[in-house]
């Protein structure tokens, strides 16, 4: 009897055989994190090579950090946000990540296509405000902006001021729109519907719910316990948490950061059509379904919101509710249909972490509040790596 009872505490988590061989047994790759870059990631392994077996696993029911959070931008970039990264990096860092952000998007659509993530291609608007602006932008500015766009992605003319814009969206306040004819709105959880499914349709598994407890590795393998006790394992890990991944690598030089958006029910109609920004993209908003989606205002509180907790900062949304209501609703009434808060990760420099930490396991954090824009390919370089990484081990 004493033999049976000890066999039974080595059994601790409640898996079925079936349950065990599909998901646990002689596992390739592990990814931590189902939002743009761990299927990214997963779908590039699975591109190389058909035949890995690789396990997806998120700790929440939907992807925690930003991936569904954010507000559906292409997120290109605005000229005073160019500017500003100018003035503490090198033209060609600048360049080469906004060459990195447009080729990004493009890739993601040769996984989505256009029309099932709702990719509307309807330009993007920077306003510049006498007092929310900290940037002022001149013609001479746009000219250097545009030279530098045309050099790195072969696209003229990006920028230009098309202030007439100002009374046919019905904004009030602002003294320039600068516009361009290349940002566009998407569908955040339909985009990750369609990763998800290419994924598992290449044959890729994903367990919702499951959070990694601990990992402790060998010269061959990584052992994965997860909370609720169960253990398997894997020959590579890939942490996808971006902001989170402060709490797992506390060496890693990224700044977990937190933005908050409203969706507004408004008594008026709105004439917005596009994605607007303001503030090197602080605040942004547009319009969804009819309604008025507006976030950001990170900068009327920097200080508190480097935090990787869900929540609301009263100074902020009283920010963004007087400002939408003052500038873009013509001070008519309404109402706040939806709010939530989403985790970025940044960094001193806008650019990726993607690197091993140990032999076994890697990380591809870091974002920068860019990830629908450059997630592809990070996703497609943290494969590669993991790639080259199991064939060295072989």
């Amino acid at each position: 009897m004493d033999y049976f009872c000890n066999q039974l505490k080595t059994s601790v988590s409640n898996l079925s055989y079936w349950e065990r061989s599909s998901y646990f047994h002689d596992v390739d790759v592990v990814i931590i994190g189902a939002g743009i870059v761990g299927l990214c990631s997963g779908i590039s392994l699975l591109e190389k090579d058909p035949g890995l077996r690789i396990l997806i696993l998120e700790r929440h029911y939907l992807p925690l950090g930003a991936s569904t959070k954010n507000a559906g931008f292409a997120c290109f970039g605005s000229p005073s946000e160019l500017l500003d990264d100018l003035k503490r990096h090198d033209e060609s860092k600048v360049f080469s990540l906004f060459k990195r952000r447009f080729d990004g998007i493009h890739k993601l659509l040769t996984y989505t296509g256009e029309t099932a993530i709702e990719f509307n291609k309807a330009g993007g608007y920077e306003l510049i405000h006498p007092k929310h602006s900290a940037i002022s932008i001149s013609q001479n500015e746009l000219d250097y902006l545009n030279e530098n766009i045309k050099r790195y992605t072969g696209l003229a003319r990006y920028f230009y001021f098309d202030d007439d814009k100002l009374q046919k969206f019905q904004l009030n306040g602002f003294t320039r729109l600068i516009a361009n004819d290349h940002e566009a709105g998407i569908h955040p959880v339909k985009m990750i519907e369609l990763l998800s499914k290419l994924y598992t349709n290449k044959g890729g598994k994903i367990l919702y719910g499951a959070s990694l407890h601990t990992f402790t590795e060998n010269d061959i393998y990584v052992t994965i316990e997860l909370h609720d006790q169960t253990k398997f394992k894997t020959r590579q890990i890939l942490f996808c948490v971006n902001g989170f991944a402060k709490s797992v690598f506390p060496e890693l030089e990224v700044q977990a950061a937190r933005n908050n958006v409203f969706v507004i029910q408004a008594n008026k109609t709105l004439r917005l059509n596009g994605c607007f920004h303001m503030d090197r993209g602080y605040v942004y908003f547009r319009n969804v379904d009819g309604k008025l989606l507006i976030g950001g205002g990170r900068n009327q509180d920097l200080e508190n919101e480097f935090t990787d907790e869900f929540g609301f900062n009263e100074k902020i949304n009283l920010f963004l509710l007087e400002f939408a209501k003052e500038n873009i609703l013509n001070g008519d009434d309404f109402q706040i249909t939806d709010q939530w808060s989403g985790i970025m990760g940044l960094g001193s420099e806008k650019k990726p972490i993607i690197k091993m930490i140990t032999s076994h396991a890697g990380v591809a954090v870091r974002m920068g509040g860019m990830g629908i824009a450059i997630g592809s390919l990070v996703g497609e370089e943290a494969a590669q790596m993991i790639y080259t990484n199991l064939n060295q081990q072989q």
